[in-house]
This record gives structure tokens, sequence and C-alpha cells, in this order.
């Protein structure tokens, strides 16, 4: 004899349940079950499907942080990670990029409010060396300028503006759906034509043939670099290569002071 109960108790409990709506519990960031210090990531991975305990070994490694570190697979190169401190979290934030194994790692905050799916790896931040302009040019106005070519400016090494250094050096957000930036043309007051040059440090893994960080040159599907045939074809100056990289910046001694009062200018 079936002692179970009935599945229904009269009408369609199927369409109940798909208009009414649920109340849940109000967002509480400082409920004892939500970690308070979780983020998410993605690695730029084309190929490869690289496993949590490899992440956690190596970013274990690479971060140190106090208090230790979790990491939860999520999807294919799709990660959470649970911190105990928030100074480790807003550290780990500041220093990236970084990277498993030659791919990038996207980090985003996961906010207490958003569902995970609605996370958007889509920006990931570097620190860029802009090389190639005169001493004139290398002004926090021009930082302002350069600006428009990237989708958002975070800030700028002010130790590297007017001529402190032989570039300027700027925090800025890239789309990793867009091949890197190597640069720019730019004009002072004359007709000539100049070239300054992009270099990004903690840069690993990126394609050589079509720029996007991903994959690499032996990898790469782009039409746009095959001829009528499906040959590659080779570019008399090739645009992307490990110029684009740069090692990451330390400030350089300085020594001696200007007297009271004196000016650059």
């Amino acid at each position: 004899m079936n002692t179970h109960p009935p599945l229904t108790t009269g009408g369609d409990s199927r369409s109940r349940q798909d208009t009414s709506i649920l109340r849940l519990a109000p967002t509480d960031t400082n409920h004892s079950e939500i970690p308070r210090f979780s983020f998410a990531g993605y690695l730029l991975a084309n190929e490869d499907d690289i496993r949590s305990g490899v992440v956690y070994s190596i970013l274990k490694s690479a971060w140190r942080p106090k208090g230790g570190l979790e990491v939860h697979e999520q999807s294919k190169n799709t990660f959470i990670f649970i911190l105990s401190d928030e100074k480790e979290r807003e550290r780990i934030f500041q220093e990236s990029p970084w990277f498993v194994k030659g791919s990038h790692l996207v980090l985003k905050e996961w906010l207490a409010s958003q569902r995970f799916e609605e996370i958007v790896f889509s920006r990931l931040e570097f620190w860029v060396q802009v090389h190639g302009l005169p001493k004139g040019c290398m002004t926090s106005e021009n930082i302002q300028r350069i600006d428009s070519l990237f989708p958002r400016l975070i800030s700028w090494d002010k130790s590297t503006l007017g001529g402190l250094e032989s570039f300027l050096r700027l925090r800025v957000e890239i789309d990793v759906h867009v091949p890197l930036l190597s640069g720019f043309q730019f004009q002072q007051e004359g007709d000539e034509v100049w070239t300054a040059e992009f270099k990004y440090e903690k840069l690993v893994d990126f394609c050589y043939r079509c720029g996007m960080l991903g994959h690499t040159k032996k990898s790469c599907d782009d039409f746009r670099w095959k001829d009528e045939d499906g040959n590659y074809i080779s570019l008399p100056r090739p645009q992307y290569g490990p110029q684009l990289r740069a090692l990451a910046y330390s400030p350089r001694r300085h020594f001696g002071a200007l007297r009271e009062g004196k000016q650059y200018h």
C-alpha cells in the first residue's frame, strides 16, 4: 500500500509556486553564516581547466595571507576566495594582477546583495608604464588625456611626474575582451608625430599575434591574421610581443634637496 501523502491537495501546486513571491530575510553582511571577506576570481585560461587545489597552493604561496585562505571552485576556472582579514583582501586587490600557471586572474568583489551569476569578470587592473614621452609632457594634465584610452584610470604614481623617471606610471583598468594597447601617437605644437609605448607590469601570457589575454600565439584562431588559404601572415613589425612587458617598478633612491623657495621652472 502506498503510504506517501499525495503531491497535491487540490488545484495546481505548480501554478501557485510560479506566481507566488517568497520574501527572504534582508541582506545581513554580519550574519555568522556569511563569510565577510570573500571575493570571486576567474582565470583567463582558454583551454586549461585549473583545479582548485592547484590554485590554492599557488596563491597561498603568492599571497601569504594572515589567518589562512579558502578556495572554493564554482565552475571551470571560476572560484570563490575566503580570507579572515579585510586588510589582507585590500592588499591582494591593490597588488593585482595575479596569475596562476601563466594565466591572469581577474578578481571581483562579491556583494552581499549580488547573485554570483551577476559578477562580470571583464576588467583587470594593471600598472602601465608610458615610455617615449618628452619631459615636458610628463604631467598630470596629460595623464588625464591618456586616461581616455582605457576604460578607467584608477590612480597614477606621482614619483614619475615631471621627468623624475623616464616614463609615466598609471594604474588603469583594461577590458579583457579587447586586445592590449601597445601605445599611441601624439603631437605637440609642431606637425611632427611621435609614438609613446605602453609597458605592463606583471604581464604574463598573452597572444603575440592578436594581443589578447587568455591564450598564446600558438593557440590563436583570430582570422584577421590569416590569408585566404588559412595560413598565418607575417607582419613586418609585430605590434605585440615581449616588449609590452615591464618589470615591477620600485622608486629609485634620490639624494639632495633644493633650497627653500627654489622652483623647477
